[in-house]
């Protein structure tokens, strides 16, 4: 009722300092952030709460959070929605590389824009990651694969492998597929096919 709505708002930005990654003893890498702030509002139970992050190494984020909560539990209502956006703008994915291990270098580029709704128990997700001028290289198997593109859509419960390509050897290797994520688990199936990789 409205003698129990919630009202208030939060805001945190950030004055100055920095955030660092550190993985297995790896030196931490600085983002270099230029901008990060956090705005919470709550009007009548109605929460909507949203992030941006800005760092010359790690790109762009938005994040938002819109849900109706509970006055009386002070959780998201029972069986409403509960949406999450992000949308990030990654421009060099070698800030990534320490965290898939000391052999691995990865670089490119990768764009997301990603929608999840979560409902009595069901999740839905929507949007799509790309990635331009992908390589991976793999010291301990000699594997190197470059000019890599990948292009995965959401669509409700499915996750589509639309589009994995990369240039390897004297050929390529490409990939297709589709996932079903379901309650009891994702099921689906991916075909790769390579050529003279």
């Amino acid at each position: 009722t409205q003698d129990h709505a919630i009202n208030g708002q939060l805001s945190v930005r950030r004055l100055s300092g920095d955030i660092g990654l550190q993985s297995n003893g790896v030196a931490s890498q600085a983002l270099q952030m230029s901008e990060l702030q956090l705005n919470a509002k709550i009007v009548n139970n109605q929460l909507n709460v949203q992030s941006n992050l800005k760092a010359p190494r790690l790109g762009t984020a938005d994040f938002s959070l819109p849900g109706l909560l509970d006055p009386l539990a002070l959780q998201v209502v029972e069986n409403s929605p509960l949406t999450m956006n992000l949308r990030s703008d990654l421009p060099d994915l070698s800030l990534l590389s320490p965290f898939m291990g000391p052999a691995i270098q990865l670089a490119g580029s990768a764009k997301i824009n990603v929608e999840r709704i979560a409902q009595s128990g069901q999740v839905r997700m929507f949007g799509g990651i790309q990635g331009a001028n992908l390589s991976l290289r793999d010291a301990s198997t000699g594997i190197r694969m470059t000019d890599g593109v990948l292009d995965i859509a959401l669509s409700n419960q499915q996750v589509q492998l639309r589009t994995l390509r990369f240039k390897g050897g004297k050929g390529d290797i490409t990939g297709t597929g589709v996932i079903e994520l379901g309650r009891d688990g994702p099921v689906g199936s991916a075909k790769l096919i390579a050529n003279q990789f």
